[in-house]
């Protein structure tokens, strides 16, 4: 920039040495970069000898004089200036307007080591060393170390600090003058407000970085300022054969011009792309272009297609776009073309990438800014692709508003789809006796093979599983091999529900394996590595399990929806209860948003958690309400997150265990929790879900034995208790042996104390006391608090039992 001050030079190592090589062997190196990135601190970082401020000068005459202002001597003629160079490099800064005139400048001083700093190109036989900007984390750096310097920089995260170092592309002299704004604002502000904010009125005129850019503008020519203006407003890297079509006509020489000067630079590829950074973007968009609507029509036509043929192909209400292969980036810029028709078709394209991804957000926002205006088969397409995004999230007000908008435009096929799509939404309120309906309506309207998977949904959640394999089966007719995979993953569910051997069911998981393979890192590939790692549990290859599900969860969490990893999170943690472990690392904070089913899920796996503990209270808090949720909505899941709940709090509250299980429709599952409960034996499981309620049903009893006269017991920790000294505490334990039924405090009194007279309230302290003293050696959790018949305290003993 010309700047004589101090400027930072940080993550330039390997740039140093490469130019401490070259100055080493070739008399004249060029420094090439754009305005700000670095070029004159790394020039005084190699200590030169002299230094010639070139800024604005363009004739041989003018370089003259530079040099005498350098070598404060009345200097005329280049012979005079070469006798009085000292020896050492000699840098020449800010020669973009010189570069004509530096011909003569090397010609006149051969001796010299001379250092050339400058935007654009120069005609020179020298060696070409180009300044990129700093990567994020030395931008970060940079932003660090200017922060410690005014006193600033604890509270500022080193990820906030990298954010805003990418936000201006890592342009040192932006990082700088940012650093100075961040004493007012945060680091997201600071970028919002952009390069025209980052002026400092302590810095010289020539450090200010937006006049510096449209000074390098300035001196092209009107064309290639056009190309630049519209290279500017394309996202991301893009190639010369994509920023033709965006001119309308060839583009390559104004590249090469842009290329020179430092204006575009280069990413690499095949073929070769380019980019614009940050500060130069920002500034460039200033210019008009009346042009950009027709851009973005050409532009429309290159990435998706003629516009007909679009229009023809989407004319459905269940099709899935054709694979484009245009970054999202570009697709975003054409849903704000002034086209309706070229609006909907980069939404169209963007909502199925989303949905596979799981961003589907990003499409609910999105449609709040599409005008209700297009071809009919793109409006009606939309409207399911809302819809569809909508119910994944659970919300069903903006999935039925999508239809409703569209409800006059309707075929019959599409009328069947919007059917089999409502029956969905009624299904997730818990209304299935409607939402079953509204699928049999559908199927006798429409014939895509996808109305059966959605009334296969809808069977299941009527627990009518039999049926729901059928159409499932049915539904796997359908075109689409994605979608066809689907519905091989749910009937996959489904089978296994009914019972199938879980090596049947992993066969005909296989079927899905090869799209869930292409579609890696989607919500399909989830579900596959989600219900592989269930059926390698069924299996009871709890390795294999967790290898499955660490991958489902590594997948789900590196999509944008987190909430969507709370299901996976819960069937790889719940493993720990098949082995007497409780998995406590569900307590711990889990990224949003959730839903409201999904944060009943999570608080009832906690509630559970809780209650494996001997939490009774925090469990009690958090189940019954999550219940209520789930119910409201008719979630199918129901049984799987209640049933544990029920049989780890039956210890603590045996009622409401009981009651949780009474209210949820009888199944095998319910049936092998009731038994549990009531202490019975139960066949061996052969589910994940019956491996789950078993390890905890055994928990404590594996942990916590004692002696069936009650003189010694061993605790969760191994330890063995010898209480044949204490011999209250062991008759009171003997009583809660032979009682496992429990015992309040009169019936204590009367098997610990019999035959003595208890006055007042001593009864009720000695029992009291006892109890506080057993739990305190170790039996916190083994003897339980129940309120009996009357309302009053009782207690009972949970442990294995060991011959006296």
């Amino acid at each position: 920039m010309g700047y004589n001050g101090e400027m930072t030079l940080v993550g330039r190592d390997e740039e140093h040495a490469e130019l401490s090589g070259l100055l080493d062997v070739a008399p004249v190196v060029v420094l090439v970069g754009a305005a700000g990135v670095g070029k004159s601190a790394l020039a005084r970082a190699m200590e030169p000898a002299l230094w010639v401020d070139l800024e604005g000068a363009s004739t041989a005459a003018d370089v003259r004089s530079r040099f005498a202002e350098a070598l404060d001597a009345p200097l005329a003629t280049w012979g005079r200036i070469a006798e009085a160079l000292p020896s050492g490099p000699v840098v020449l800064d800010s020669a973009e307007s010189a570069v004509d005139a530096l011909t003569e400048v090397v010609a006149w001083l051969p001796r010299a080591s001379l250092l050339v700093t400058t935007r654009a190109r120069p005609p020179l036989d020298a060696p070409v060393m180009d300044v990129l900007p700093l990567s994020p984390d030395a931008g970060a750096q940079l932003l660090r170390g200017q922060l410690r310097s005014v006193r600033r920089g604890q509270d500022v995260s080193d990820e906030a600090l990298e954010a805003l170092s990418e936000a201006l592309d890592g342009v040192p002299l932006a990082l700088e003058l940012a650093a100075r704004r961040l004493r007012l604002y945060s680091p997201e502000e600071v970028a919002r407000r952009g390069i025209e904010a980052l002026r400092d009125p302590q810095r010289p005129p020539r450090q200010d970085l937006a006049s510096e850019i449209k000074a390098s503008v300035g001196v092209l020519d009107a064309e290639v300022q056009e190309v630049l203006a519209r290279a500017a407003r394309l996202p991301g890297a893009f190639d010369a054969a994509l920023l033709t079509v965006a001119c309308g006509a060839p583009a390559d020489d104004a590249m090469l011009v842009l290329l020179d000067a430092s204006l575009v630079q280069p990413v690499g590829g095949e073929p070769p792309r380019f980019r614009i950074l940050a500060p130069v973007r920002e500034v460039v968009r200033g210019i008009a272009d009346p042009g950009w609507s027709s851009a973005l029509d050409r532009l429309a036509v290159h990435l998706l297609g003629p516009a007909e043929e679009a229009v023809a192909q989407l004319d459905g209400p269940l099709f899935e776009p054709a694979e484009i292969r245009a970054d999202s980036a570009f697709l975003e810029l054409l849903v704000q073309a002034d086209d309706p028709a070229v609006r909907l078709r980069a939404a169209l394209v963007l909502a199925a990438r989303e949905r596979h991804s799981g961003d589907v957000r990003r499409t609910l926002a999105r449609d709040a800014t599409l005008a209700d205006e297009g071809p009919r088969g793109l409006r009606v397409r939309w409207a399911f692709a809302v819809d569809a995004a909508a119910t994944s999230v659970n919300d069903m007000d903006q999935s039925d508003e999508a239809l409703r908008r569209v409800d006059d435009l309707f075929t019959d096929e599409e009328r069947a789809a919007a059917l089999s799509s409502r029956a969905l939404n009624v299904a997730g309120r818990g209304k299935v006796a409607e939402a079953l309906e509204l699928a049999e309506q559908a199927v006798a309207l429409g014939t895509d093979p996808w109305l059966q998977f959605r009334l296969g949904v809808v069977l299941m959640h009527h627990g009518r599983h039999a049926e729901a394999a059928d159409a499932l089966h049915r539904a796997t007719s359908v075109e689409s091999g994605f979608r066809r995979a689907q519905a091989i993953v749910l009937r996959c569910r489904v089978l296994r529900h009914l019972g199938v051997a879980p090596e049947a069911v992993e066969a005909e998981l296989g079927l899905a394996l090869p799209v869930a393979r292409r579609a890696r890192h989607t919500w399909l590939s989830t579900r596959v590595h989600q219900l592989s790692g269930v059926l390698a549990a069924d299996r009871g290859d709890l390795d294999a399990a967790r290898d499955f599900l660490d991958e489902a969860l590594h997948q789900r969490q590196a999509q944008s929806e987190l909430g969507s990893a709370v299901g996976t999170a819960i069937d790889r943690h719940v493993l720990d209860y098949i082995e007497g472990n409780v998995p406590t690392a569900l307590l711990d904070p889990f990224p949003g948003p959730l839903s409201e089913v999904e944060q009943a899920w999570l608080d009832l796996a906690r509630a559970t958690v809780h209650a494996a503990m001997g939490h009774a209270a925090a469990a009690v808090a958090l189940g019954p309400p999550a219940v209520e949720v789930l119910a409201r909505h008719g979630d199918p899941s129901m049984h799987e997150l209640v049933c544990p709940l029920a049989v780890a709090l039956a210890p603590h509250r045996a009622e409401m265990s009981r009651q949780l299980l009474d209210n949820l429709p009888a199944n095998p599952l319910v049936d092998l929790a009731l038994a549990l409960v009531a202490g019975k034996d139960v066949p061996a499981p052969t589910r994940t879900e019956d491996r789950v309620l078993v390890g905890l049903a055994g928990r404590q009893q594996r942990t916590i034995r004692v002696s069936a006269d009650g003189k010694t017991f061993v605790g969760s920790d191994g330890q063995r208790v010898d209480l044949s000294r204490r011999r209250v505490l062991g008759r009171v334990l003997a009583a809660l042996v032979a009682h496992p039924e429990g015992l309040d405090v009169d019936r204590m009194c009367v098997e610990v104390w019999p035959g003595e007279r208890l006055v007042g309230q001593s009864g009720t302290r000695r029992v009291h006391v006892a109890i506080s003293s057993l739990r305190a050696l170790g039996l916190r959790h083994a003897i339980q608090t129940d309120v009996g018949e009357n309302d009053g305290t009782q207690w009972r003993l949970v442990a294995q039992i060991e011959p006296a």
